[in-house]
């Protein structure tokens, strides 16, 4: 998959935190916001107007796992790892964190490929003879 498809949840939730009102978004209306939004993007790639794929059939699994993912990002990396400050996340971070992201996504995607590699069956010669 191309970058931009990759990293597109990383740039919505970052947008979304930063495009949010700090007075009226924090804490879990902010993880809320974020789900929303990378949901909205699941919504688009399953009826394909937007780049990517999903890898869950059930909706109300995906569903927990773009709040997991939205709780994920709004905790640690937002409230944590920047003290809620959006200048911050804003900047040079950002672009941190999504070729970290990046690096991440292609190292599990090559282990699925591996994986996948071991059980394609070899078919033997069945006309070589001993």
């Amino acid at each position: 998959p191309k970058s931009n498809a990759v990293l597109k949840p990383v740039d919505i939730a970052a947008e979304t935190i930063l495009k949010a009102e700090s007075s009226v978004f924090q804490g879990e209306t902010l993880v809320a916001a974020v789900a929303a939004e990378v949901f909205k993007l699941m919504d688009r790639v399953h009826s394909s107007t937007a780049e990517g794929r999903w890898i869950m059939s059930k909706r109300e699994e995906e569903r927990q796992a773009v709040l997991d993912f939205a709780k994920y990002f709004v905790v640690e990396v937002f409230d944590n790892s920047f003290a809620g400050d959006r200048a911050r996340l804003a900047g040079r971070q950002l672009n941190l964190i999504r070729d970290t992201c990046e690096f991440l996504y292609r190292l599990e995607d090559d282990k699925e490929n591996a994986v996948k590699d071991e059980n394609i069956p070899v078919i033997d010669d069945v006309n070589e003879q001993d």
